[in-house]
């Protein structure tokens, strides 16, 4: 009996082909499980720099765990029992079985540190600010008001006394020649009337003023400072007519002090004078008016 030529084992053929199908599919699988690897190892760098970048230092402690879909059976077995069915069943050879491919998760980049920031600029200026002593950092004092300036009151100086009207030259009448007795008369009284002519003008003026000053002196001395004046200063004018004896003729007001407390003060330090000087000699009308002014003051 002659045996049959021996025909390649289709076991063989169907453990060949499912061996490079089970080797395809771990390949493909490994390389999708290093590009998710990668890809998510590159997301987890990315958040780790921004969150330094953000400010916060919190290092992520747990690990990222990258689940796999688990791998299906390799369909070779059944492809190949379904396309030969006729043949008789042969043992296959016990088959290796294909070895697992560790599912390892590629380690992770370093972290990435973000370059240091540069260092704040030493605040020289506000220590320089805050050494400076507080007097130099308040504003200046307003400056000083100044005192105002009180004007003394001067005493007014007084009015200049009207000059006395000259008297109206008398026309002599010529007489008869006079007896001796008489002509002696005559002639004293004309030296008198030489002597009273030989006194000037100014000299006159000269005379009436002391005889003024001495006046006034007096209605100095009688002046006193009223009550009811309520502490008010001011000056009030009199007007008075002496006889040339010193007798005092008539006194007024002739200008106001403003108060008439003051007023009446005045004219009762004149009145309280009684008699003047007399009339030096020289002066030889029969009264003469005077213009005194009386200051009051507190």
């Amino acid at each position: 009996m002659t045996t049959a030529p021996a025909r390649p084992h289709v076991a063989d053929w169907t453990a060949s082909l499912s061996g490079r199908h089970h080797a395809a599919d771990a390949a493909a699988w490994t390389l999708s499980a290093v590009v998710v690897a990668a890809a998510l190892a590159g997301g987890v760098a990315l958040a780790l720099w921004l969150e330094r970048q953000a400010g916060n230092e919190d290092a992520i402690e747990e690990a990222m765990l990258i689940d796999l879909p688990p791998q299906p059976p390799p369909p070779a077995m059944t492809a190949a029992a379904e396309a030969a069915p006729d043949q008789p069943q042969v043992e296959a050879p016990d088959q290796t079985e294909p070895t697992e491919i560790s599912e390892t998760i590629p380690d992770l980049p370093e972290e990435i540190t973000p370059p240091e920031a540069p260092p704040p600029p030493e605040q020289t200026e506000l220590a320089q600010l805050t050494d400076l002593p507080m007097d130099s950092l308040a504003p200046p004092p307003p400056p000083p008001e100044p005192e105002p300036v009180v004007e003394e009151e001067k005493e007014k100086p007084p009015e200049p006394e009207p000059k006395p009207e000259p008297k109206p030259k008398v026309e002599k009448k010529k007489l008869p020649a006079p007896s001796v007795a008489s002509r002696k008369t005559n002639a004293q009284s004309s030296a008198t009337g030489e002597g009273q002519v030989s006194v000037s003008a100014g000299q006159m003026r000269d005379l009436k003023a002391t005889w003024g000053a001495a006046i006034r002196k007096r209605v100095e001395r009688r002046k006193s400072y009223p009550s009811g004046a309520g502490n008010a200063s001011g000056t009030a004018t009199v007007r008075i007519v002496v006889s040339r004896g010193g007798g005092l003729s008539s006194v007024s007001l002739s200008r106001s002090s403003g108060n008439p407390a003051l007023d009446d003060a005045a004219v009762r330090a004149v009145r309280s004078a009684g008699s003047f000087p007399a009339a030096p000699t020289g002066l030889t009308d029969a009264s003469y008016t005077f213009s005194l002014p009386i200051n009051f003051s507190r």
